[in-house]
């Protein structure tokens, strides 16, 4: 990268840092774009620059943060079946929102009700990571042939969404009992889509 490239991405980099920063110290309805641009140390035009609203703004962060635990864990994605493969992933969601309730909760509100080029951005990369789990359900050969990839992913993904609701409820989440409830229910899902006789 050039300078310039390298001048964007640090403020963009300390402008979402403030933001995170702030939500998580004051939640969504206190946090202001004039707070960031103050914590961040530019100008709010900067801020503008970079996101066209607050809704948008912590759904960019909560994008950032689901990508970087999916690319974390597709790096240390280990062999075995299926079913382990993919708590693995969304043991990486759940270890996330543990890690940081209140700005979870924050995320998970406004990106569910943000503005349709908000709720845009959230969608894109759930549409992707829906797909990469379709790919590997289908390279794992467990399935039925009738079953199309596709939609045993989204069962699973829906599977989870049940799962990961009740747990941002709690004051203080706690991972290990939600990740067991969702190997339960996701092992009940997949047997529906197994050959007969298989498990």
């Amino acid at each position: 990268m050039g300078t310039r490239d390298e001048r964007k991405a640090e403020t963009r980099r300390r402008i979402l840092e403030s933001a995170r920063a702030l939500l998580e110290e004051r939640g969504a309805e206190a946090t202001t774009m004039r707070a960031i641009a103050a914590r961040a140390d530019v100008s709010l035009g900067t801020v503008h620059n970079y996101v066209g609203s607050r809704a948008e703004l912590v759904v960019v962060l909560f994008v950032d943060d689901l990508e970087g635990v999916i690319a974390s864990r597709r790096v240390t994605l280990p062999d075995g079946p299926l079913l382990d493969r993919l708590l693995h992933y969304f043991g990486g969601f759940f270890a996330l929102y543990a890690a940081r309730p209140a700005l979870s909760r924050t995320y998970v509100t406004v990106a569910v009700f943000a503005p349709d080029t908000a709720f845009a951005l959230y969608m894109e990369v759930t549409m992707r990571f829906v797909a990469e789990l379709a790919d590997l359900i289908r390279r794992s050969g467990e399935l039925r042939d009738d079953v199309p990839p596709a939609l045993a992913a989204r069962l699973c993904f829906d599977t989870y969404i049940g799962v990961v609701v009740p747990l941002l409820r709690q004051e203080a989440p706690e991972p290990a009992p939600a990740l067991q409830a969702l190997r339960q229910m996701l092992g009940e899902v997949l047997d529906l889509m197994r050959p007969r006789g298989s498990a």
